[in-house]
């Protein structure tokens, strides 16, 4: 069989799952309680691409989090859904970057909500940058050794001497003709 470009692809049926079907906007202003609430599963899905270094063995880990940001997305829209669109609205149109700095009134109340109905606190600042160990109930990998084909030769033991002021690269001088003119 001939080796091609889709020879090593899992089957499609392995790859279909439900998607988070929102917005960019929506997204950035309910992000850190979604972050909060997934974090465990987002801490195993981020480790098993880094030690696998191969997508395909992290799908499952990938459907269990995209599985935890719709239940999240679910207990909003049954909570706090009012709250969340006049976050979002207000990001949307007030800043360019969906940037929350211009709609902390509409963010106060969405945290209060979140916390009312949801029981969610807002994490602190610098939360997601701390330093945390995250022990994952996936064993650990074989360490992973590139290969590398073998040397096909020994160097020879006399190199041709290095031409003395001449890199053989172009400069800019050479480049734009700067400089003496060459008749």
């Amino acid at each position: 069989m001939e080796q091609t470009l889709y020879s090593n692809l899992p089957p499609l049926e392995t790859l279909e799952t439900d998607e988070i079907n929102l917005g960019s906007p929506i997204m950035r202003a309910s992000a850190i309680y979604l972050g909060k609430h997934c974090d465990e599963l987002s801490k195993d899905f981020m480790l098993c691409k880094v030690e696998e270094k191969d997508p395909r063995k992290c799908i499952e880990e990938g459907k269990r989090l995209t599985a935890c940001g719709k239940d999240f997305y679910q207990k909003v829209k049954n909570s706090c859904k009012q709250e969340l669109e006049a976050l979002t609205n207000c990001v949307l149109w007030h800043s360019e970057i969906l940037s929350l700095s211009r709609c902390r009134d509409q963010e106060l109340i969405w945290d209060a909500c979140m916390y009312r109905k949801l029981g969610m606190e807002k994490p602190p600042f610098g939360y997601f940058s701390q330093v945390r160990v995250h022990d994952p109930e996936r064993p650990k990998p074989a360490k992973w050794v590139a290969d590398f084909p073998e040397p096909s030769g020994i160097v020879p033991p006399e190199l041709p001497e290095h031409k003395k002021g001449f890199s053989g690269a172009w400069t800019a001088v050479d480049w734009f003709n700067f400089g003496p003119r060459k008749h």
